[in-house]
């Protein structure tokens, strides 16, 4: 299980190390190079298909909390949620978990970004698993440091989570959030 949480790790290096050698040399005086960065959002996913009709459409809640770097245009945080499933949200499962991003920022009204999410997921029966979580999304800028974030996510869940004959299910993800 400790491989969902390096995966997102592997992803912040390589993503240092690319764009860190392209900002050699220049000044950025109008940004602070560190700084916090938080979201909230809420999201709809859909399991993918062959789960019986038990498996329902879901929806959740995810707060993160990291450092942005600005100088590279790279986050590092962590995240928890809470997933539900549709019609009758039986018991909610919680979820954490490691989330590098990198922005590809053209410092307008738009900011395209990718990320990279690994953690760990349990519910009120017991049942728990790791996941990955690649996406890639926009946020539309409100203020300074505020943005609308959309994206697109696919939460990969690997364990006896879903069911034992099953142990890897993927859930498509479509957010919105709010970041500050």
């Amino acid at each position: 299980m400790k491989f969902f949480l390096y995966l997102p790790l592997f992803f912040a290096f390589i993503c240092v190390e690319m764009t860190a050698e392209e900002y050699v040399g220049v000044d950025f005086v109008e940004e602070k190079a560190v700084r916090y960065e938080g979201a909230v959002s809420v999201y709809v996913s859909y399991p993918s298909p062959g789960y019986g009709e038990w498996m329902n459409p879901g929806c959740g809640f995810m707060t993160t909390h990291g450092v942005r770097f600005n100088k590279i245009d790279f986050f590092l945080g962590a995240s928890v949620g809470v997933d539900l499933q549709i019609p009758w949200f039986p018991v909610p499962a919680l979820v954490a978990g490691i989330q590098p991003k990198y922005y590809f920022v053209d410092r307008s009204k738009t900011e395209f970004f990718v990320l990279v999410e690994g953690g760990y997921i349990i519910d009120g029966y017991g049942s728990d698993a790791g996941y990955v979580m690649p996406g890639i999304g926009v946020g539309f800028k409100l203020k300074r440091n505020q943005r609308i974030d959309l994206s697109l996510d696919v939460r990969t869940v690997i364990g006896d989570y879903v069911s034992a004959d099953r142990p890897v299910v993927a859930y498509p993800h479509l957010a919105v959030g709010y970041r500050f």
